[in-house]
């Protein structure tokens, strides 16, 4: 820019202009397709669709969702419009990245999803067993809370606070175990 100043993406977007300014973001969804949508600080517009490159497995993009894990962007031709997820790496020393809250962001035209077989499940009183199954992975969800089961045997509870009781006794167990 003629003043000198780093032009940022959202004002690129707007003026048409490109920048390579890297910057850091989160991811704030992932579509039907595996597609994860990113926020950055300055985006003015719904979150766009970003692409990875090969060093980020496409598998760590919902940890990093569940998480709300700060992630490093890049711009592909240096315009907002094109995020390049370039690291989900550990970066707690970083300040973390908040989104808006959902109220703030503009409407977007979201495509009629289709409509998915109706789950029942009962309770009927008697002391049976109740299995919901998945081939790939089973994920409740509530706010901030999420239960992730895999099919490869990988259990992830993440919380913003995790309490766990026993009545008698609680084990820990496993090959290894690392607390903290």
């Amino acid at each position: 820019m003629p003043d000198g100043s780093v032009p940022r993406p959202d004002a690129a977007a707007a003026a048409g202009v490109t920048t390579a300014q890297a910057c850091l973001g989160r991811v704030v969804s992932v579509d039907a397709d595996g597609r994860p949508r990113v926020w950055f600080a300055g985006l003015s517009g719904p979150p766009p669709v970003a692409r990875l490159i090969g060093v980020v497995p496409p598998a760590s993009i919902e940890d990093a969702l569940l998480d709300g894990r700060t992630i490093l962007l890049g711009f592909l031709d240096g315009r907002a419009d094109a995020p390049v997820i370039m690291s989900l790496a550990s970066m707690a020393d970083l300040p973390r990245c908040e989104p808006p809250v959902a109220s703030e962001l503009p409407a977007t035209p979201e495509p009629e999803p289709e409509p998915e077989p109706e789950i029942k499940i009962e309770v009927d009183g008697e002391a049976s067993e109740r299995v919901i199954e998945a081939r790939e992975q089973l994920v409740l969800r509530c706010g901030d809370a999420a239960i992730t089961l895999r099919a490869d045997g990988t259990v992830r509870i993440v919380g913003r606070d995790i309490t766990s009781w026993a009545r008698r006794r609680q084990r820990i167990r496993g090959g290894s175990v690392a607390i903290n």
